[in-house]
């Protein structure tokens, strides 16, 4: 049973839902960059308003190579289901045969053509185009899978360099106003007003902020490298330039139990029931008789000394195979397919129960991140009244220089905070999102 969460969760939907048909699985089989455009188009658009993040997230899911093997085993999949898909028509054969006459020793060649058609009377047929199916929806998952881990992990990449780029502009800015701190402390030692151990507290503070600066610069770095391999580019030089504002996210409202089928793993797992409720159909078949027709034409030539005339022979009829006695072999290969059925739905519920679970986990965690936020904000607004109340009185001759630094780098250091608890925000939003198969119905932009 998927329940609702409060703040948007999972929508009651009643039981678990059966799956329904290898087509609605495999309807992510389409390939090729028109497919790749339309899905960063009809889903992660409306979850970010990110023109730049668009084109990247396009580029990725044109050049991966990952999503490039996926769907190379997916094409194979799809030529595979056309050959058993044909193999229930009726074939032609162009055949010959050198043929032997005992009685008269005489040497024969017979040429011709010959068909044969299976008569699908209860359902083989139909049931191995429908294991075909099956398997090429499981391959349709494989590369979901892969395009919603490509697309997430860029995703998450991007805003780890965006939010990196933010602080280090941000730590920049604390480092210049250390130096310029340890420079008031100088003077004011020169002038008696200080100690060696307020000097000693200024140049650690300075060397400090001068490390935040390094590591800061390393993570822009890493995560540049991280988005050219899922690009599947050659590694660049990572870009320096400091971020400015987040741009809008959307949040989620809710997800219905239907959109967990977007799920690879929900996919995947409805592709094997489906293929094991065709390997019963099939092992039950073969509990039946077959009949086929025959039907071919050929022309027989003597190849002896003294050739008589050659002449047609069409031959055309029912082939009947009626099994009657194989010690149990045929039952048992039902019972056997029985056996995998029951297993293969038993996973398949499993799967979307723990998908629920994961998506309702998801929501929480996206929740209290939004919470966080909320309270970040609220700091950072109240450290910059703070630092209007210091500005008025440094104007007023009530503060020095050295005063004003503090509450500045308070400011700063909130600021940071905040950009540390948005990127905290969108990675339980990437996290929710791949847990639920891909982005969700947005209930609005982040402010």
């Amino acid at each position: 049973m998927l329940l609702a969460a409060s703040g948007g969760a999972v929508a009651r939907a009643g039981e678990a839902a059966a799956p329904v048909s290898p087509t609605a699985v495999a309807g992510d089989s389409r390939t090729g960059d028109v497919q790749a455009r339309d899905w960063v188009a009809e889903d992660w658009r409306e979850a970010f308003d990110d023109p730049d993040l668009m084109v990247l997230l396009t580029e990725a899911l044109d050049r991966n190579l990952t999503i490039e093997s996926a769907r190379q085993r997916l094409q194979q999949a799809q030529a595979l289901q056309g050959r058993t898909r044909n193999a229930e028509r009726p074939g032609l054969d162009l055949l010959g045969a050198p043929l032997q006459d005992v009685a008269t020793s005489d040497g024969y060649y017979q040429l011709g053509l010959g068909t044969r058609w299976e008569v699908d009377f209860f359902g083989a047929n139909a049931a191995r185009n429908q294991e075909a199916e099956a398997r090429t929806a499981a391959q349709a998952a494989q590369l979901r899978a892969a395009r919603l881990m490509i697309a997430t992990s860029l995703i998450q990449a991007y805003y780890e360099r965006h939010e990196a780029q933010m602080r280090l502009g941000l730590a920049r800015q604390s480092h210049d106003l250390s130096l310029r701190a340890l420079d008031l402390v100088r003077t004011r030692l020169d002038t008696g007003l200080a100690d060696a151990r307020e000097l000693r507290a200024a140049s650690v503070e300075e060397n400090r902020r001068r490390i935040e600066q390094t590591r800061l610069q390393h993570q822009v770095e890493s995560a540049s490298r991280t988005m050219d391999a899922l690009l599947s580019r050659p590694a660049s030089a990572a870009d320096d330039q400091t971020a400015g504002h987040f741009a809008a996210v959307r949040f989620p409202a809710e997800l219905q139990a239907d959109d967990l089928r977007r799920r690879p793993d929900v996919m995947a797992a409805e592709a094997e029931v489906l293929e094991a409720a065709a390997r019963v159909r099939i092992a039950r078949a073969a509990l039946y008789p077959s009949l086929s027709l025959t039907g071919s034409i050929s022309y027989t030539q003597s190849l002896s000394s003294a050739p008589s005339p050659g002449g047609l022979m069409p031959v055309i009829g029912p082939t009947i195979d009626i099994p009657l006695w194989d010690w149990g072999r045929r039952r048992a290969l039902v019972n056997s397919e029985d056996h995998a059925l029951s297993s293969a739905l038993a996973l398949y519920h499993q799967a979307v129960i723990e998908a629920a679970g994961e998506v309702q986990t998801g929501f929480s965690a996206l929740e209290q991140q939004k919470a966080i936020v909320k309270a970040r904000r609220e700091t950072v607004k109240t450290l910059r009244r703070s630092l209007d109340a210091w500005t008025v009185r440094h104007d007023l001759g009530l503060a020095s220089d050295l005063d004003m630094i503090q509450p500045q780098t308070e400011l700063l250091e909130a600021r940071s905070a905040l950009a540390d608890a948005r990127l905290d925000s969108i990675t339980a939003l990437i996290r929710l999102f791949r847990s639920a198969g891909g982005p969700l119905p947005a209930e609005g932009a982040t402010p």
